[in-house]
């Protein structure tokens, strides 16, 4: 339990035009401290995605087991990957050729349902023995359900089941193969991602009001904080911001799930825009309204979160090197920002923090014992570069320390 950064790119491009790309943010963000990534597994791995092409790639199986940087970026020292999975069958659902007046079609669920059934399986057999956990989900359903309509309460009915029984089929292959594949110490979980919190509030058609309730079983839950986090330019308050993290956790406590230990809900994504103005041309201050933030999650009582995500790690630029949205913690031409040190620092306190806690008690601390301090860390971190103030001229004297 962690705040960890993700990459995340202008409408989920993993390789911007500066060039970056996956396997570059995954080894950075373990640079800085972290093991957790996040990142698009698709159809478009080669064009958006951030993955060479190879001829002969075209399910997720084949794109994690034969890409060579995919499997690169899997077999990092990374304990935590949260994926984007986007099928290379049917990769977009909402299609109208994809749903009849009932819901998702039939063909269309088995075709999801085989490929995300494959990829669990080779996950699982592949990875283990490792701790690894993987989380395959999606971005922003609001988003998709409403694709076409301004409106969330014009959205058919027959539009919400198809998403309905696609999040239901996607939970399920998962389930399914877990219970047939022999494994250990590996994990695999489904979540879905929600967005629009403001719907949800308005008690308007979305996915928390419309899809998650109606489903038979879900792992965990996503959600792109925007619609949270945000109070139009400034930081929501924290009375708000409970008041949904509450009501999205009732829906994951009426699908209890003792299997999964910790949190099951997850800040997918939050992030700030930079505005000069705002900020007074300062990329500290900046930082510091994101330390806000995630301070505010931490602060939470009703729960834990199993992440807090933000968007993101490298700049995303175009072709000629302008900002599309600066919200980085490492700028275009590679500096280290304050966002930067924000992180690192709290990894650094934090697994500091960790370490002594397993010393006295010779337990980890769950989700509420390690969120508490976690808090009170970020009320006096610093959003500079760490240089120790420790200084060892031998090996002993390091050793008395430490």
């Amino acid at each position: 339990y962690e705040i960890r950064s993700c990459l995340v790119g202008s409408e989920m491009c993993m390789r911007d035009k500066s060039g970056i790309r996956v396997l570059d943010y995954a080894r950075a963000t373990l640079r800085q401290g972290n093991r957790v990534a996040k990142f698009r597994l698709s159809n478009r791995y080669a064009t958006e995605d951030g993955f060479t092409a190879i001829a002969g790639i075209d399910t997720l199986t084949k794109l994690v087991r034969d890409h060579p940087e995919v499997k690169a970026v899997l077999d990092l020292p990374i304990s935590d990957y949260l994926f984007w999975a986007t099928t290379f069958a049917n990769p977009t659902w909402q299609n109208a050729g994809n749903i009849d007046a009932v819901g998702l079609k039939p063909a269309v669920q088995q075709a999801i349902y085989q490929e995300f059934y494959d990829l669990v399986v080779y996950l699982l057999t592949a990875y283990s023995g490792t701790g690894k956990k993987f989380y395959l989900g999606n971005w922003e359903g609001d988003w998709m359900l409403a694709t076409g309509y301004s409106d969330p309460t014009q959205i058919p009915q027959n539009r919400i089941q198809a998403m309905i029984d696609w999040a239901n089929i996607r939970q399920k292959a998962v389930d399914d193969a877990k219970a047939a594949t022999p494994h250990h110490k590996v994990q695999v979980w489904y979540y879905l991602e929600m967005n629009k919190a403001d719907w949800m509030r308005d008690n308007l058609p979305c996915v928390a009001n419309s899809v998650i309730p109606a489903m038979t079983k879900l792992d965990m839950i996503s959600i792109s904080s925007y619609t949270i986090h945000k109070d139009g330019a400034n930081l929501a308050p924290t009375s708000r911001i409970y008041s949904d993290l509450n009501r999205v956790q009732a829906l994951l406590a009426a699908k209890p799930n003792p299997a999964i230990t910790g949190s099951r809900l997850i800040i997918g994504e939050y992030g700030w825009t930079y505005n000069a103005t705002k900020y007074g041309g300062s990329l500290t201050e900046f930082a510091r309204e994101h330390l806000n933030t995630a301070r505010a999650f931490l602060g939470w009582q009703g729960g834990t979160l199993r992440f807090i995500l933000q968007w993101q790690f490298f700049n995303n630029v175009d072709g000629s090197g302008t900002d599309v949205k600066e919200m980085s913690q490492i700028g275009p031409a590679n500096e280290i920002r304050p966002m930067y040190h924000f992180h690192e620092n709290f990894y650094r306190a934090m697994r500091r923090w960790v370490d002594d806690y397993v010393a006295r008690t010779g337990t980890t601390p769950t989700g509420r014992a390690y969120a508490d301090p976690a808090y009170h860390v970020l009320g006096t971190l610093s959003l500079a570069r760490y240089n120790p103030t420790v200084t060892h001229t031998t090996y002993s004297s390091w050793r008395n320390r430490h």
